[in-house]
């Protein structure tokens, strides 16, 4: 239990590294067997659990002078035992990865991952046809056939990175087409098209409901720069709006991750910006209360939290129910928490309604869940101090958080 405390947000940093890009760029250089250089690397418990895959997988993973240099070895013959740890992420692009390419895998995790409802992996899996076993949607999982479908269909409504995975994997099989329905989070879409065109690679997006292979032009070695992450960054904008004077740089203003709309979401507030190119500042001003539907963009949900709260009047997030079933049951982490804060916060019919509240001091669990632990964190600065247990879950996606907390201002003790 650490007690954390910021009178306000002062001073400039650089936003860490997004955990999304970097996941796709190493999956896909090594499922390609292309040799890799990663400007601006990420050190995410996620990142760093891909890359010990890679590495059981004969790859050659270094770090020169901040760069990832990744050298992919031949992917074993034999079946393979992946342990995702605790990343969706992972579990999700590479059940479809392996599903479609036929590298049959155990795949496995650890932590929260262990207790999480996947049926939506093993929906898909069933309804292509692929042989695997489970434990009641549980992991393990056990691919042990292709697909075996004359068309990919799938569904989508649950989340988009089972659908991610068929796309870096499309041009290793003999599908050309892939159809979905109910796409959700439509930028992570974006961004794993994105990130194939950088290796030579052009799908065609009709809609969100098809894909179809264009072109194939595969490079032997590429040099790539991983995008900051603008999910990250969302905690640090919020905190200077509500009671800042704050920098961040290196944020990519054309970047296809979605939840850069939190820059659409603070103009609307009222919210004192200034961008600059890769640099964006803000300050402490009077906001506006928001309407926001978060089906797209439920990373984004924590962060608005305390946004709301320093927002005068009424704030409503719709479409929260995806949240259930992330690394914790952050619909109601988020409401057990804040109420422990003195919020007033309540759910009814799919919506978090939030209204501009003064928070008190209280003793919060983190739940295991990195966004929960950084939402409560920005809110120290509404109240005069808060205690809060498991900060290491925020390595999950953030590393330096909190290195970057006190760099700006904050305090904690133990």
């Amino acid at each position: 239990m650490k007690s954390l405390s910021c009178n306000k947000f002062q001073g400039e940093i650089s936003a860490n590294p997004s955990k999304s890009h970097f996941i796709r760029l190493l999956l896909t250089a090594w499922l390609y067997g292309i040799e890799l250089e990663i400007i601006n690397p990420c050190a995410a418990d996620d990142c760093l659990a891909l890359i010990n895959i890679l590495r059981k997988l004969n790859s050659n993973i270094s770090n020169e002078n901040n760069k990832i240099i990744f050298k992919p070895g031949s992917i074993p013959k034999t079946k393979l035992k992946i342990n995702t740890k605790q990343s969706a992420t992972l579990l999700r692009m590479l059940s479809a990865i392996t599903a479609l390419t036929g590298i049959y895998a155990q795949l496995n995790g650890s932590g929260t991952l262990l207790k999480r409802n996947f049926s939506d992996i093993i929906e898909n899996l069933q309804n292509l046809n692929v042989k695997f076993l489970t434990n009641n949607n549980l992991l393990p999982f056990t691919i042990q056939s292709k697909i075996q479908t004359p068309k990919i269909k799938i569904d989508a409504s649950q989340s988009s990175q089972f659908l991610s995975g068929l796309l870096i994997a499309m041009s290793k099989s003999n599908y050309t087409e892939i159809n979905a329905k109910n796409l959700v989070s439509k930028s992570y879409i974006d961004l794993t098209l994105e990130t194939l065109k950088s290796f030579g690679i052009e799908i065609q997006n009709l809609n969100y409901e098809k894909f179809i292979l264009k072109t194939i032009n595969l490079p032997r070695r590429v040099t790539l720069t991983c995008e900051s992450d603008w999910s990250g960054a969302s905690f640090w904008l919020v905190a200077g709006a509500i009671n800042g004077n704050l920098t961040i740089h290196n944020l990519n203003l054309n970047s296809k991750q979605g939840d850069k709309i939190i820059i659409d979401i603070l103009k609307n507030c009222g919210a004192n910006l200034k961008i600059n190119k890769n640099k964006i500042s803000i300050q402490k001003s009077s906001l506006k209360p928001f309407e926001f539907d978060a089906t797209d963009y439920p990373d984004l949900v924590p962060p608005l939290i305390p946004l709301a709260l320093a927002s005068d009047g009424k704030s409503i997030i719709y479409n929260v129910d995806r949240l259930t079933n992330k690394e914790s049951n952050r619909l109601n982490a988020i409401i057990t928490e804040y109420r422990k804060l003195n919020a007033n916060i309540k759910l009814k019919n799919n919506k978090l309604i939030i209204e501009k509240s003064q928070l008190k001091t209280a003793q919060l669990k983190s739940h295991n869940d990195h966004r929960i632990a950084m939402s409560l964190i920005i809110s120290s600065t509404l109240t005069s101090t808060i205690k809060i247990d498991n900060l290491n879950c925020i390595k999950k996606s953030y590393p330096n958080f909190l290195n970057d907390f006190k760099k700006l201002g904050g305090n904690i003790h133990e």
